[in-house]
């Protein structure tokens, strides 16, 4: 990812005209697709993985290579971490980016690193494993329109005594879908924004495409949630934690940060 990253273009100038009539739409319909097996066996590992978890779970949604997976599990350590993707090709990069992490570290000697949860377990049944020193954290190949649902119906809609509770989303350089036409396509515009919503109110999204951030915006508004849009600066005390972040700021992109006003989780 050394090339220069090109800029969003799109013929969109401000929030699409249909936007909000398209949140409604979702937000009073019923999404009946069929559940994807490879998601639902997903899904099944990650309850197993916190069935004896009591405290705060995060999700890292759309996590690629699961840098930013991995650099949050650092961040949060009293916290397990979640990162969904759908492309297995990208996951099956994980290895390399939680060796360099490790190595990073080691060289730095960063004392943060004494803290994390020893007790965590440190892989799963996925295929992908997590960094040796950083064992807080769980990667999954899952298709996140069925992921969400699953998990929505697990935290409101099930019978479960849960003693685990899901603190924070992040959603990290989604595609933007810059075309006018493709709305639907784009978290806020989709059938399983309500999901989103309901699985955990606390999110932080970052693009390089203002435009997206202020149509999420206004779709949580649908929902009585407020967020706030703030520019976003890499720097030496606050690298990049994911490669696309890393590729922007390179390319001197400005990059944008959308947040839930609200409290979320304890580091």
């Amino acid at each position: 990812m050394s090339q220069q990253a090109r800029a969003v273009e799109s013929t969109q100038t401000g929030p699409h005209e249909d936007l909000l009539k398209v949140v409604n739409k979702h937000r009073v319909s019923v999404f009946k697709r069929p559940i994807a097996m490879h998601t639902q066996a997903a899904f099944d590992e990650a309850i197993v993985w916190l069935s004896d978890w009591k405290g705060d779970v995060i999700l890292d949604a759309c996590c690629g290579v699961g840098e930013s997976t991995l650099n949050i599990a650092q961040e949060y350590p009293q916290a397990r971490v979640i990162g969904v993707d759908k492309s297995i090709a990208r996951l099956q990069k994980h290895a390399h980016y939680s060796h360099k992490l490790r190595a990073d570290k080691l060289s730095s000697e960063e004392p943060s690193l004494q803290n994390i949860d020893a007790k965590s377990n440190c892989s799963g049944d996925s295929g992908v494993a997590n960094s040796a020193l950083i064992c807080n954290y769980l990667v999954l190949q899952a298709d996140l329109n069925d992921f969400w649902r699953l998990l929505d119906n697990y935290l409101n809609h099930s019978a479960r005594t849960i003693q685990w509770r899901l603190c924070k989303q992040y959603i990290l350089y989604p595609n933007p879908y810059p075309k006018k036409a493709q709305l639907g396509k784009r978290w806020h515009g989709s059938a399983v924004f309500s999901n989103i919503i309901a699985c955990c109110a606390n999110i932080e999204l970052r693009s390089n495409w203002k435009l997206y951030l202020e149509e999420f915006v206004l779709a949580a508004k649908v929902f009585d949630i407020d967020m706030k849009i703030e520019g976003l600066s890499p720097s030496r005390e606050q690298p990049p934690i994911t490669p696309f972040e890393r590729k922007y700021a390179q390319s001197n992109q400005l990059l944008w940060t959308a947040t839930t006003l609200g409290t979320g989780c304890d580091r």
